[in-house]
């Protein structure tokens, strides 16, 4: 088992200590999922009762227990392991039931290709939520999907920090599945937004936001996509985006088209993104790198005219990128 695990996963080890106890096998996968194999062979409840113990204690993402025949025969057994597994999918971990020992001891072709097809199922099955506790910054949904017809409803979907820290420069991936629509064509609105990164252009009447920019691009596989760069998230904050079509109302999609969305990059530290140039006038000098190589054909900022210097109200700009 360990051997077909490492030739699969690429390192692993047994009798490997975890939790104050000793796993019979842990393999680690490229992606970070801990495999915990266990082995039962004597069927005593007392000896049974201990591997679970030990089975339950282990931090692994994917836990396996190989048992002796004679356990699954006997009800009472088979009652300790589902409350213990259970509990285990309650903790977020992908387990496997009891595996029959004899489908080790059979020919080594037919136990490899079983065993191993159980172990990638689990593996799958746990990735999504190791990935989900690696990024600290989620969107939801990741997909947005428009059917063939007028493109007149909005769709919505939210960034959301889950960790209890301020996160700086988080950019967010729009790609656009269909090539004939346009990212231009995608109108992103913000139902609030945010006031803490700005610049009073007093030449012109206006204030200009850094708290969030678009920017319309060709991205390096040569997709139509919308990176959107977050000046910040406070801890446990989420911001609301709405897409809708920018263009016309009568405008036709070609056919069912989708829009995929995720995080790119972010930043535990923040960064001097805005500056005067104060030897040109009322300029404003944004210090941006994009997280990845693309063509760039558009910047989108919000802005706010200044009706007086004591009331300031905005204009439609400052809600839509």
């Amino acid at each position: 088992m360990l051997a077909k695990l490492r030739g699969i996963y690429g390192t692993g080890l047994s009798e490997y200590p975890d939790s104050g106890q000793i796993n019979d096998v842990y393999v680690i996968s490229p992606n970070q999922i801990e495999i915990f194999v266990e082995n039962v062979w004597t069927s005593t409840k007392s000896n049974f009762q201990r591997d679970l113990n030990i089975l339950h204690r282990s931090k692994a993402d994917v836990k396996i227990l190989i048992v002796n025949p004679k356990i699954l025969e006997d009800v009472s057994l088979l009652r300790e392991f589902e409350k213990t597994k259970m509990s285990e999918i309650r903790r977020g971990v992908a387990i496997s039931d009891m595996i029959d020992g004899s489908l080790v001891l059979s020919p080594p072709q037919t136990a490899n290709n079983k065993f191993v097809e159980i172990v990638q199922g689990l593996v799958e099955e746990a990735l999504p939520k190791k990935l989900s506790q690696k990024n600290p910054i989620l969107v939801s949904p990741e997909t947005i999907s428009w059917v063939t017809g007028n493109w007149t409803n909005k769709s919505f979907f939210k960034v959301y920090n889950r960790t209890d820290e301020v996160y700086f420069q988080i950019w967010i991936k729009l790609t656009i599945e269909e090539p004939t629509i346009p990212s231009q064509s995608i109108g992103i609105d913000i139902p609030k937004p945010k006031d803490e990164l700005d610049m009073e252009l007093r030449a012109f009447k206006i204030h200009i936001s850094g708290d969030i920019v678009r920017f319309d691009c060709v991205d390096q596989k040569g997709y139509n996509a919308i990176f959107l760069l977050l000046a910040s998230l406070n801890p446990k904050e989420t911001l609301p985006f709405i897409l809708n079509y920018a263009s016309s109302a009568s405008a036709i999609l070609p056919f069912p088209t989708k829009i995929f969305i995720k995080v790119s990059d972010f930043s535990k530290e923040p960064s001097k993104m805005m500056s005067r140039l104060t030897n040109h006038g009322e300029e404003a000098l944004i210090s941006i790198k994009l997280p990845e190589a693309v063509k760039l054909q558009g910047v989108g900022f919000r802005m706010k005219r200044t009706k007086n210097r004591l009331t300031r109200k905005t204009d439609d700009s400052s809600a839509r990128l």
